[in-house]
């Protein structure tokens, strides 16, 4: 398989590679990514096989803005806020699934880590597929970040079926939060801190 290169203009292109089942390397608003269309089960064990990201780990979705988001999850009072405020960003939020997200793209479990990406071409993406997409780093598991296409490409050449010619914005990882118990639970931070996060969700 060779990895086709392509330009963050030919949007149309990337947008048929999703949805014929592709994995594509492309920039996030935070670290370079791996996606696929979200319900495609065999490019999300491709991406896990090219990572060497464990099977039981399930990946993460990107969704299109909050209305898209309460289609697939659970969102209380307290983390509507916190989407309110620190959303499309680098926040992602641990949520129960609803019956429309089917178990056997979470591997089994109830919840889901989903975010909002601050970036242009990803949202567009994600609205002309009408549908989430999942998207994990464009790394080895337990490995480094990496932000620049090139490096990207070094290392997945040949593995993804495609892959976008853009930097991405930054080699730190999104803030995670984990609300499903009610509590806020800071599981990783990154841009946005714990202070400020407390301060929206606690009111």
């Amino acid at each position: 398989m060779e990895t086709k290169l392509v330009r963050k203009y030919e949007t149309e292109e990337i947008v048929e590679a999703f949805k014929k089942g592709a994995v594509v390397a492309i920039k996030t608003d935070t670290v370079f990514g791996l996606g696929c269309i979200y319900n495609d089960l065999k490019a999300k064990e491709r991406i896990k096989e090219i990572k060497g990201r464990e099977k039981v780990k399930s990946l993460p979705m990107m969704v299109s803005g909050l209305k898209m988001l309460e289609e697939y999850c659970k969102v209380d009072e307290k983390t509507a806020r916190l989407i309110s405020a620190f959303s499309p960003g680098a926040i992602t939020y641990i949520l129960k699934r609803t019956a429309k997200l089917d178990a056997m793209i979470t591997d089994g479990k109830d919840t889901v880590a989903v975010r909002i990406p601050n970036d242009e071409l990803l949202l567009k993406i994600i609205n002309e597929l009408n549908c989430p997409i999942l998207m994990t780093s464009a790394n080895l598991s337990h490995h480094d970040n990496l932000c620049e296409y090139r490096d990207v490409y070094a290392l997945f050449k040949d593995k993804v079926d495609v892959l976008v010619m853009e930097n991405a914005h930054s080699l730190l990882a999104s803030t995670i939060v984990d609300t499903t118990s009610g509590k806020l639970v800071i599981l990783r931070e990154g841009e946005i801190k714990e202070k400020e996060l407390r301060e929206v969700y606690e009111g």
